[in-house]
């Protein structure tokens, strides 16, 4: 969402009034009806379908809307496993949905959630989500996870089958991190809790350790601080540091990133590291990562994951990891965009850092992007298989020297880690490379998971303005 960067919150305070002009003309676009989904019988190919009627809004009272873009990318015609899936319908009198999270359980069960502007005129942020218990075939409704502010969301399931949904709550000024769960078998997450000590936080992140602890874990604004709150019973929160307490006015951290093995005992995070100026907008310089041995009570010392000639970078590029046992792998962006508070920051290469002694240190850096992929990325995200395969989702755009007028979903994958990445394959053609806060724009975050056999990705299509969410499933190679 476009207000989501909630590090700069001056340009939040502006954002009615901003978004009231840009979305004057997306106000009267939309996608046009979808087509009608195969019947029972056919198995090669289910077709993009809106499985949800428009939150607030009867469907016949809709404006007429114009079909625009190309269809997504057809599955093979022998896959019986793939699948292109709609959660939103695509008739929202509401300007566009942003940063879509996932999180896939055992059976079938699916949970995404995404930031939903509401109104245009006076635009008001809410997290909003839908349930699947099929595989992704059928959702519930969109709903909102309750009537307050939202952003950032971010998902995660336990061993017994629990979504946990964390994001931004409170007020739009000075945010605090809410969560809310939908147990085994619920159709609807309930209420949302504010964790204590969360005020002023930014960017939250879940995850769930081996021995059932869910952890939600935020970088404090305007700092170079975060924390973490764990609980192993889903309403007892505790609440950690990360990083020791200090104030350094001239330095920032910001996307704190929390990834956590199937088995093993440690656990990681890993974040961007940068400078600020009074009044001016932060710059990436290093990514950075540290580790919990005790299930997020106690952290490590500051790790580097980027090489020392990687620093200086522009942008604001968020990292993510995956791991295993003494093994991870720490995925982020170069880039040498400037970062006002209106960009998603353009990487110029998409890497991944890996370690074999569990964090200590990063000694190999590859290059994940491909140039069949364009020679500008944004929103990599990263997944990692129950047979140790890694998978990068990320949007490229199109053709190296392309420039922003299409993009491609892209993802890419190893099942050896530490090799060279095969070939991109594209997931949905057609859209547009818009890094600015626009009707069109692509949003902060892909979700990314892969689980059951199969890659599940939700991402924001914005072939047809305004941006909203669409979920794909692709059997995994």
């Amino acid at each position: 969402m476009p207000a989501e960067r909630s590090s700069d919150r001056s340009f939040l305070a502006q954002a009615p009034a901003r978004f009231a002009v840009l979305f004057t003309v997306g106000a009267a676009l939309g996608c046009g009806p979808h087509p009608v989904a195969p019947g029972r019988g056919d198995t090669k190919r289910l077709a993009p379908e809106s499985i949800a009627a428009p939150y607030r809004a009867p469907l016949d009272s809709s404006p007429t809307l114009a079909v625009c873009g190309p269809p997504p990318e057809s599955p093979g015609s022998g896959d019986k496993k793939a699948l292109d899936r709609e959660p939103v319908a695509a008739r929202y009198r509401s300007p566009l949905d942003g940063s879509p999270a996932l999180a896939v359980a055992s059976g079938g069960r699916i949970a995404t959630a995404w930031v939903h502007v509401e109104s245009i005129d006076a635009p008001r942020f809410a997290i909003q989500y839908a349930l699947s218990a099929d595989g992704g075939a059928t959702w519930t409704t969109p709903a909102l996870r309750d009537d307050e502010y939202g952003m950032d969301p971010a998902l995660a399931v336990d061993r017994h089958g629990t979504f946990y949904l964390a994001s931004l709550g409170g007020s739009l000024g000075r945010p605090s991190v809410v969560v809310a769960t939908a147990p085994f078998g619920s159709s609807r997450f309930g209420r949302a809790m504010r964790l204590p000590g969360s005020d002023g936080a930014d960017m939250p992140s879940l995850a769930v350790t081996p021995s059932g602890t869910v952890l939600v874990t935020w970088a404090v604004l305007d700092s170079e601080n975060a924390m973490c709150a764990r609980t192993t019973d889903g309403e007892h929160w505790t609440l950690a540091r990360i990083t020791p307490e200090r104030r350094v006015d001239d330095r920032i951290r910001w996307g704190h990133h929390v990834c956590a093995p199937a088995l093993g005992g440690r656990i990681w995070v890993v974040y961007a590291d940068g400078s600020r100026r009074p009044g001016e907008a932060y710059i990436g310089e290093s990514f950075g990562l540290q580790y919990s041995d005790d299930d997020g009570v106690t952290w490590s010392r500051e790790i580097p994951v980027s090489l020392p000639k990687e620093t200086g970078l522009g942008g604001r590029v968020s990292p993510s990891c995956v791991g295993d046992g003494k093994k991870v792998w720490a995925l982020y962006g170069l880039s040498s965009d400037p970062a006002p508070s209106v960009m998603t920051p353009r990487a110029t290469a998409i890497r991944l850092a890996s370690s074999t002694d569990g964090g200590e240190s990063f000694e190999a850096h590859d290059t994940v992007s491909s140039r069949e992929s364009g020679d500008r990325y944004l929103i990599p995200a990263i997944a990692r298989g129950v047979d140790g395969s890694l998978h990068v989702v990320y949007y490229g755009n199109g053709v190296a020297g392309a420039g922003e007028d299409h993009a491609v979903l892209e993802w890419s994958s190893t099942r050896d880690p530490g090799a060279t990445f095969g070939r991109p394959v594209s997931l949905r053609a057609g859209l547009r490379f818009v890094h600015l806060y626009e009707h069109d724009w692509l949003g902060y975050s892909i979700g990314v998971v892969a689980a059951e056999g199969a890659l599940h990705v939700v991402y924001v299509d914005n072939a047809c303005p305004p941006s909203r969410i669409k979920y794909l499933r692709r059997p995994l190679p």
